[in-house]
């Protein structure tokens, strides 16, 4: 759940040991619990024959999988604000929504590139530009292996808070009743695939996205059916979007603002940790607003590249394959 923090705590992580070390090694680096990914101008029976001889030595070991619990479902709106050593206002508005594999996944991309990324982005014009009540906003979607969070992250002077609030409800309100346009929509996505295709220009970024869709998907081509989903957002399935996902009850508001040195405990975090913030009242956890936005989903994310060899070239083939040993 988003309450944990994705490192750990650090009273626990100061007692581990060796043996802890050693433990945790023992019992989670398993060949039944690897995925090999080798990409190259190769044949398929000899790679497969090669890594059979080089894990002969690693036999399969009992492995109980690893049960995390499922994030709570979010009930109604949730709200925390914390005071430290700063100089301006942080705010992070996040709503909870679906992991990568999930048919959502691509339009909620879209739709954070379209209102939230760039400086011709929707946010950046109206808030930024236009009303000028903030230095900085962007929108992300993270879309890890389980669900998932939208977001929208501002920073501004403390006495534009309340404003801030008014234009972000407003502009919310606005992509539900005014359509999203046509040409927004290829912008983003011919952003989208630009940026991606990059991933597919080396054999180690190959590699990586055939690896990480059959961790996060089940499957080593799920590129393919991101691109799919990807190609397929409508203005009307990005409204959809909005109303599905970002509504009041699935909401949690937090602030960082600043505060009079005289005024500061030994409880305020560090300008170092802000990014890294874990928010809670009481024993109603919020969420852990600075999750790695870029965290290893991003890397799942397709580049589209064409598998097809060219020139009358050799084919281009994903073989998926199981050794005896896992």
């Amino acid at each position: 759940p988003y309450r944990i923090p994705v490192i750990g705590y650090e009273d626990i992580f100061k007692t581990l040991n060796r043996k802890d070390l050693l433990t945790f090694f023992h019992r989670h680096y398993l060949p039944n619990n690897m995925i090999v990914s080798i990409v190259g101008d190769v044949r398929e029976a000899e790679v497969r024959a090669e890594a059979q001889k080089q894990f002969a030595d690693y036999p399969r070991r009992a492995y109980p999988p690893v049960v995390l619990p499922a994030e709570p479902e979010q009930i109604g709106l949730r709200t925390a604000r914390q005071t430290g050593a700063w100089n301006v206002a942080r705010l992070e508005w996040a709503w909870h929504t679906v992991p990568v594999s999930h048919p959502d996944a691509p339009a909620l991309d879209l739709l954070a590139a379209i209102v939230g990324q760039g400086r011709s982005s929707r946010l950046s014009q109206t808030i930024q530009e236009n009303q000028k009540l903030v230095s900085r906003i962007e929108a992300w979607s993270f879309t890890p292996r389980e669900a998932g969070l939208f977001g929208v992250s501002a920073v501004c002077d403390q006495t534009n808070v309340p404003a801030l609030d008014r234009a972000l409800e407003a502009e919310i309100k606005n992509w539900l009743t005014v359509p999203f346009r046509p040409a927004e929509i290829e912008k983003a996505r011919l952003n989208a695939l630009t940026s991606l295709l990059t991933t597919f220009q080396t054999m180690h970024g190959q590699a990586d996205q055939l690896a990480a869709g059959e961790f996060y998907a089940g499957t080593p081509t799920f590129f393919q059916v991101y691109l799919r989903r990807l190609r397929d957002v409508t203005p009307a399935s990005l409204t959809d979007i909005v109303r599905c996902y970002l509504t009041p009850d699935k909401l949690t508001k937090a602030m960082l603002l600043p505060a009079d040195a005289g005024s500061q405990t030994s409880d305020n975090v560090t300008e170092k940790q802000m990014a890294n913030i874990q928010l809670t009242t009481g024993k109603q956890a919020l969420v852990h607003l600075a999750a790695d936005r870029t965290s290893n989903s991003e890397s799942l994310k397709p580049t589209g590249r064409d598998l097809q060899a060219e020139d009358g070239k050799r084919k281009a083939e994903i073989h998926k394959t199981r050794l005896s040993n896992g």
